[in-house]
């Protein structure tokens, strides 16, 4: 009998954590990197002449976020 190298999962519940601990791992990721970068955003960011590079740059940060948090929630 040839093995299989696909886990086996002993319930639908089981892989359905599995799923979920997959889809908060990436988010998990993204907001640590954001916290470690905070201190650098608020230095050359926030403590500077507001400009169209910085609000381009707000934009982008923080987009990004919204929409990993709100993806992995939506799934969820």
């Amino acid at each position: 009998m040839p093995t299989s190298k696909v886990p086996y999962f002993a319930s639908i519940e089981e892989a359905s954590v599995v799923q979920d601990r997959i889809l908060v791992a990436p988010m998990v990721f993204v907001i640590y990197d954001y916290l470690l970068d905070f201190d650098l955003e608020a230095e050359y960011i926030w403590c500077q002449k507001f400009t169209s590079t910085s609000l381009v740059y707000l934009i982008l940060r923080y987009l990004g976020l919204i929409v990993t948090v709100s993806t992995v929630r939506h799934t969820l």
